[in-house]
């Protein structure tokens, strides 16, 4: 018989959830900082500096996370987003294309 022994230092739900929130927060602050900063420029003679405040690695990173989540897409007709889908949208929009492409090159 296989005796079932519990984990002493196992973390609670509780405990993950407050992390979970606290990492999520994290990301759309970062991206709320980046948008913030590319709108400012929006307009100004410094607009091409747009593509040095929209750091590629914070925003992989937030997609990344929305992934391991098991967050997914709904059709851009249903926008039922999440503040952190809505704040990754804006920094697409600011990007156009003069940073990476969010395009899933396996659906089209």
């Amino acid at each position: 018989m296989v005796e079932n022994k519990s984990n002493k230092h196992a973390s609670s739900e509780d405990a993950i959830g407050v992390i979970h929130k606290t990492i999520t927060k994290i990301h759309q602050r970062k991206l709320d900082f980046m948008i913030q900063k590319a709108e400012e420029l929006t307009g100004t003679k410094d607009a091409e500096d747009i593509m040095f405040v929209l750091d590629d690695n914070t925003i992989r990173s937030a997609m990344k996370w929305t992934e391991l989540n098991s967050i997914g897409c709904k059709a851009p007709e249903k926008e039922e987003t999440s503040p952190l889908g809505k704040r990754l949208a804006r920094v697409r929009q600011l990007q156009g294309d003069r940073g990476m492409s969010f395009h899933d090159e396996a659906t089209g």
